[in-house]
Parts: structure tokens; sequence; C-alpha cells
């Protein structure tokens, strides 16, 4: 017995699926944060169209958020690199992180 010709068609998955799926897992992957839940919310709810806008108003305006962070952590933060300094930034992150998830996870 052979399968049906349109069950071997069903198997491929279309270019577009594949972008979609890719648009999606990939920034999911490299970065899981509240900001690309909030753009695969947006997506899911208005679709690619009408999320456009506010994506690219997110990377712009995180791309002039995110880097005088990042140059201010970096010269801040580079003073104190002594072993015990970074046991402390890290547990300072690692407290943080654990009362952003418990506020996600209580409201």
């Amino acid at each position: 017995m052979t399968a049906p010709t349109h069950a071997k068609e069903s198997i491929m998955i279309g270019w577009e699926s594949w972008a979609i799926f890719l648009g999606y897992a990939v920034p999911m992957i490299v970065s899981p944060g509240p900001g690309n839940t909030l753009l695969a919310t947006a997506g899911g709810r208005y679709g690619l169209r009408g999320s456009m806008p506010f994506w690219i108003a997110f990377v712009i305006l995180g791309l002039f958020c995110h880097f005088p962070w990042i140059y201010g952590g970096q010269v801040i933060l580079g003073r104190f690199n002594s072993p015990q300094a970074v046991r402390i930034q890290a547990a300072v992150f690692g407290i943080s992180m654990l009362a952003v998830a418990a506020y996600v996870v209580l409201s």
C-alpha cells in the first residue's frame, strides 16, 4: 500500500513558513528577553505588517538606549575586576533576574 501523493507534498514546509519561523525563533534564541516576548505578542496580535512600525521603533530606541548603558557599564564595572567584585556583580545580576521573574509570575 502506498501513501497518497498529497501526503508527500504536505511534508515540505514552504519558504514563507520557514521565514516566519526563523524570524521568530532566531531572535528568541539569541536574546530571550521581555522585548522579544513583546514583539512576538504584537506580531501574533497584529500580524507582520501591523507590528512592523512597532518593531522598527523598538530597534531604533533599543540602539539609542543600550549603547550608553553598555559603554557606561564597561567603564564603571571595568574598574571593579577583582574576584570578589565579579562574584558580587554576578550575585546582584542573578538576584535581579530572579526578582523580574518573580514579578512576571506573580503579576
